[in-house]
C-alpha cells in the first residue's frame, strides 16, 4: 500500500506542477496577446488630430489601463529640445512636475540621479515623484533611425523574480519602440501639416510636380494668378503657361542649371487661362528624398505685372508731364540735343521757340486751380494739333512751354507753323 499511495502523491504533484506550467503559460500568452493589442492601438493613434502633450499624455493612459507585470501607474515622457530633455505628458506623478522639471539634463534622470539618456536602464529610485519608498524607474530611450527624440521613464515595484523582471524589460522595451514610432509619425504629421498651412496661406503661387513634370499640388494664390482652377491644373504640365516669348534654347539652360545645381530662379514672362501675358519671378527647386534622388519640383513664383506697371509709371514720370501727356523739361533738353546732332549732319535748320500763357495766374486765383488744368491741356492739344509729326511740344513747367520746328527754311520764306 505505501508504494501505492507514493505514486498517488507523486502523479498528484506531476499534476499540480502541469497545471501550474500551464497556468503561467496561459498567462504569458494573454499578457502578450495583450501587449500587441496595446501596441496595435498606439500606433493606430489619430497623430493629426491632437498636439503631443495631449496624445503622450493619452497614450500613457492606455498603457497603465491595462497594468502588466509590476509596473506601477506612474511615468512620464521628455521630448529632446536643443540637447534638453522637455516635459511633454505625464501621468500619475505629482501634479506640478511640470512646473519644477520642465528640462532634464541628459545626463540626470527625476531623482536627479546620472543617466545615460541614449540606453536603457533600470535605476533604484529614492525619489519621493512615487510615492512610493520601495521602486525602480526605468530610462527608456525613445530612438528612431539612431535618432534620439526623447525618454520614456516609467516606474516599477522592487522584485526578486528575475524571470518576471526579463518579461518586463521587453515588454517596456517594446513599449519604446512603439512610442518612438508614435512620436515620429506625429512630428512628421505637424511638419506635413505646417508645409500645408503655409502652402495654403502663402502669397506667393506654388505648385508642385512630379518627377514627370506633371502637377501634383498647387495652392489658392497659384490659382488666382494663371486663372486655373486646383482641378484644372491637377495632372497638367506646366508647359501650359508658356507664353512663347521664350526660346526652346531658353528652357533648356533652366533646366540644364536645375539639374545641375538642384535650383533656378530669374524673370519670365508666362500665360494665364485668358491668354493674357504677364512677367513674373520664378524660384525652381529639385526636392530630393533620402536617397539623394530628385522625388518632387518645387515652383513658387511671383506676379511681377504691379512691379512692371509701376516701373513703367516711374519711367514715363521721368520724361513726360502727367497733366499734358507732352515731353517734359528733361526729355525736351534730350530732344533738342538730338535735334542740333541731326542739324549739323543734314545741314539743315530748325527753329526753337518758347511760349506762355498770359495771365494764367489770375486763371487759377480766380477760377481754381481745375479749371487751370483745363486750359492748359486745350492750350497743349491745339498747339499739337497744328504742329507737323517730326515737330516736337513740350511743357518745361508751369505755364511754360517749348517747340522745336524741324526743316526750317534757310530762306525764312514758308511760315513756322499753321
Amino acid at each position: 500500500m505505501s508504494w501505492e499511495m507514493g505514486l498517488v502523491f507523486v502523479i498528484i504533484l506531476l499534476s499540480i506542477c502541469l497545471l501550474r506550467q500551464h497556468s503561467e503559460h496561459v498567462k504569458v500568452l494573454q499578457q502578450q496577446q495583450n501587449n500587441e493589442k496595446l501596441n496595435q492601438l498606439l500606433q493606430a493613434y489619430p497623430v493629426h488630430q491632437y498636439t503631443m502633450p495631449h496624445m503622450l499624455e493619452r497614450s500613457l493612459a492606455m498603457i497603465f489601463s491595462n497594468p502588466q507585470y509590476n509596473l506601477i501607474a506612474k511615468g512620464a515622457v521628455f521630448l529632446l529640445e536643443d540637447d534638453k530633455l522637455c516635459f511633454s505628458a505625464q501621468r500619475g506623478l505629482v501634479e506640478n512636475i511640470d512646473g519644477t522639471k520642465d528640462e532634464v539634463s541628459l545626463s540626470q534622470c527625476l531623482c536627479n540621479m546620472s543617466v545615460k539618456a541614449d540606453r536603457f536602464q533600470l535605476i533604484p529610485c529614492t525619489n519621493n515623484h512615487s510615492n512610493s519608498p520601495n521602486h525602480d524607474h526605468y530610462i527608456v530611450p525613445l530612438i528612431r533611425h539612431n535618432k534620439l527624440l526623447g525618454v520614456l521613464t516609467l516606474y516599477t515595484h522592487q522584485t526578486a523574480n528575475k524571470a518576471a523582471r526579463k518579461s518586463e524589460v521587453r515588454y517596456v522595451k517594446s513599449l519604446g519602440i512603439t512610442l518612438a514610432s508614435l512620436i515620429e509619425r506625429k512630428q512628421v504629421a505637424d511638419e506635413l501639416n505646417l508645409a500645408s498651412t503655409v502652402l495654403n496661406h502663402s502669397q506667393q503661387a506654388i505648385f508642385i510636380t512630379d518627377t514627370t513634370n506633371k502637377i501634383i499640388r498647387c495652392n489658392g494664390a497659384c490659382e488666382y494668378i494663371t486663372g486655373y482652377s486646383n482641378d484644372e491644373l491637377i495632372g497638367q504640365n506646366p508647359k501650359i503657361f508658356q507664353s512663347q516669348q521664350h526660346d526652346h534654347q531658353f528652357y533648356q539652360k533652366l533646366w540644364q542649371q536645375v539639374l545641375d545645381n538642384g535650383f533656378w530662379q530669374g524673370e519670365i514672362w508666362n500665360k494665364r487661362k485668358d491668354q493674357s501675358i504677364f512677367p513674373e519671378w520664378l524660384s525652381i527647386s529639385a526636392i530630393k528624398g533620402a536617397d539623394n534622388k530628385v522625388t518632387q519640383y518645387l515652383a513658387i513664383f511671383t506676379d511681377l505685372s504691379t512691379v512692371k506697371k509701376a516701373e513703367e509709371d516711374i519711367q514715363y514720370l521721368s520724361f513726360f508731364d502727367p497733366l499734358t501727356q507732352l515731353p517734359n523739361r528733361a526729355l525736351f533738353i534730350d530732344r533738342v540735343g538730338q535735334a542740333i546732332n541731326q542739324v549739323n549732319q543734314q545741314n539743315k535748320q530748325f527753329a526753337l521757340l518758347c511760349l506762355d500763357i498770359d495771365h494764367f495766374k489770375k486763371v487759377n486765383e480766380s477760377l481754381g486751380h481745375g479749371e487751370g488744368d483745363k486750359l492748359l491741356k486745350i492750350f497743349a492739344d491745339r498747339i499739337a494739333h497744328i504742329l507737323q509729326e517730326e515737330d516736337n511740344l513740350a511743357r518745361i513747367g508751369g505755364d511754360e512751354f517749348a517747340m522745336i520746328i524741324q526743316n526750317v527754311d534757310k530762306n525764312n520764306k514758308q511760315p513756322l507753323i499753321g
